[in-house]
């Protein structure tokens, strides 16, 4: 069968069309269940047959045995990835708009979790909206993970990079009313992670130095404390947060659920040698001291990654208005290889 070359482009236009545009609009189009899960987010999950202390990441080799023991974590939409900067694709969202973040007049709790220090508000509760979210999320917590060496920390990647530190903002689409119920609609856009890296270097931050004084008193497992007034979530967040990675993906802990929007920004914050290592004084669930509380990066399985800098104007400034534009480009590749025919 022989085609002739306007056929050919109109086909080209249509390839472009849903291969290139349709994925930077919000994972969301639709909803896919991922089934009810209850508990909050990267806390141990209770499945049946499963004992919530029973994945921690002290065996290096206990994150490979998830997807066995965990159906969702053999998902094609798994989180953390090795970002490849040449293989993301530019972008340009709105600015973003961090709310109450910088409140440093309220009580912020501070709880070993026994695989993790996690930090949450008892009132004035941060969202976060623009930055091509597709609504404005809630903050619900923040927590830490952590290697045993300062290269080795990180659960996303840049390049094969690994960072000392890295830091979840965990926020859930306001259109459910908490954290439980955005989880178990297992809808693709439930969830919206801020990740921060932190590297080892200089004097370290003295902004955390309030959470540093804190992470003493909750060395075992259970433990909480309420931070002296003056601390704010702000102090974690990288001074730019215009850089970033954006893409879909998973819980990185049991089970595993695929409903997250993660932002993964580019600029790392700095945290000293002497602060980190307060980290890795916390207890387990089994008393053992917290060295290592990452998983291994997973296949991007095709998956899309945008890359946001202020001075690329390749993608429109909000997802929904994404959708019009990109196919009224189709539309008009479409028409110029009709009319060329």
């Amino acid at each position: 069968m022989e085609f002739h070359q306007p056929f050919i482009n109109y086909l080209l236009a249509l390839y472009l069309a849903l291969h290139v545009c349709l994925p930077f609009v919000e994972p969301a189009l639709g909803s896919e269940s991922e089934g009810a899960a209850e508990n909050e987010l990267e806390v141990i999950a209770h499945e049946e047959g499963e004992d919530e202390a029973d994945h921690s990441h002290a065996d290096v080799g206990a994150p490979d045995t998830w997807a066995q023991r965990f159906s969702k974590c053999a998902g094609e939409r798994q989180s953390p990835i090795d970002i490849q900067t040449d293989d993301t694709i530019p972008a340009v969202f709105p600015a973003w708009h961090f709310q109450d973040f910088d409140t440093a007049d309220r009580s912020v709790v501070l709880e070993n979790t026994g695989y993790s220090a996690q930090l949450s508000v008892e009132t004035q509760y941060p969202s976060v909206e623009g930055g091509g979210l597709n609504n404005k999320y809630v903050f619900d917590q923040c927590h830490f993970h952590w290697g045993d060496k300062n290269d080795n920390g990180s659960e996303h990647k840049v390049n094969g990079e690994s960072f000392s530190m890295e830091i979840h903002f965990v926020h859930h689409n306001s259109r459910f009313n908490n954290l439980s119920e955005a989880i178990a609609s297992g809808q693709h856009d439930a969830l919206a992670v801020l990740a921060v890296f932190a590297k080892v270097g200089g004097e370290g931050n003295e902004g955390l130095e309030r959470l540093i004084r804190a992470l003493r008193e909750v060395t075992a497992w259970g433990q909480r404390i309420h931070i002296e007034k003056g601390f704010s979530l702000s102090v974690i967040l990288p001074e730019n947060t215009d850089n970033f990675y954006r893409y879909g993906g998973s819980l990185t802990t049991p089970p595993c659920s695929q409903i997250v929007t993660w932002t993964v920004f580019e600029t790392p914050i700095e945290i000293s040698p002497l602060q980190i290592e307060h980290f890795r004084e916390l207890k387990s669930r089994l008393g053992e001291p917290i060295r290592v509380n990452v998983r291994p990066h997973q296949m991007l399985n095709g998956r899309m990654v945008l890359a946001n800098y202020p001075s690329c104007t390749l993608v429109s400034s909000a997802p929904r208005q994404a959708v019009i534009e990109y196919w009224s480009i189709f539309f008009s590749l479409a028409s110029l290889a009709l009319l060329r025919a």
